[in-house]
């Protein structure tokens, strides 16, 4: 199953929960040049969204007949209008997995032999199409907000905490999974030495308060990075 989500979410968030009375629209779109060249049908489609993406976790089925049926939108819903939104980077597509997003998705009616064929042809001789470009950006938007806040709260942070640290600080899936995994390197070694080990929960949250301050996402280190970094700290801290 594909979904759809809105991209840099975040910035149209005001409550902290799923499902808000009301969400937050810049009028600085107005002067966005990326968004002026989207097509009316695709502009008001991406309003529809934003608002029913609210309502699903910004995570949203990618079926044009559930979709023409849930928006107040006369205009048939089809690739066509969805594709605008993903070529301007207000939307993307992803699949049920989380392991990869789409910059270009087809329609889900089967092709038949005639299409295949015509399409061999027409692409014969061409050089091979690239993969999209999966930047950054995108590998850290894998996991929705409310995915980010399960993850903490499998990894024993409170509620409250994980609320947060991905609805106020947006930290993202990687900077999680990368405290998450640095705390292992150090356990690891600590109870190796015999030491008392570390607190997961606390670590994450440090970890990611520690990153916020510095502006930076949370990088996977190794075990001698992590040591020194332990031996560095004043006594007590």
């Amino acid at each position: 199953m594909r979904y759809i989500q809105v991209e840099e979410w975040y910035k149209f968030q005001h409550y902290k929960k799923r499902n808000p009375p009301w969400i937050k629209l810049y009028s600085k779109l107005l002067e966005n040049d990326d968004f002026d060249e989207v097509p009316d049908d695709s502009k008001l489609l991406f309003f529809c969204l934003l608002l029913f993406a609210s309502r699903k976790g910004n995570k949203i089925k990618l079926n044009h007949a559930f979709l023409q049926k849930r928006l107040p939108i006369s205009s048939v819903i089809t690739k066509e209008t969805l594709q605008p939104l993903i070529d301007a980077h207000f939307i993307s597509v992803y699949q049920d997995d989380s392991k990869s997003i789409a910059e270009n998705y087809q329609d889900a009616t089967p092709e038949t032999e005639t299409e295949t064929n015509q399409s061999r042809a027409e692409t014969e001789g061409k050089p091979g199409k690239s993969p999209p470009d999966l930047s950054l950006r995108n590998q850290t938007q894998d996991y929705s907000d409310e995915d980010c806040v399960v993850l903490l709260l499998g990894y024993g942070v409170h509620k409250d905490v994980a609320e947060s640290l991905v609805y106020d600080d947006h930290h993202t899936t990687l900077s999680i999974k990368n405290a998450a995994k640095n705390c292992e390197t150090l356990n690891a070694h600590l109870s190796k030495e015999g030491l008392k080990i570390v607190n997961r929960a606390g670590y994450i949250v440090k970890t990611l308060n520690t990153a916020k301050d510095e502006g930076k996402e949370v990088g996977l280190s190794n075990r001698a990075e992590i040591i020194e970094n332990l031996r560095s700290k004043p006594e007590g801290e």
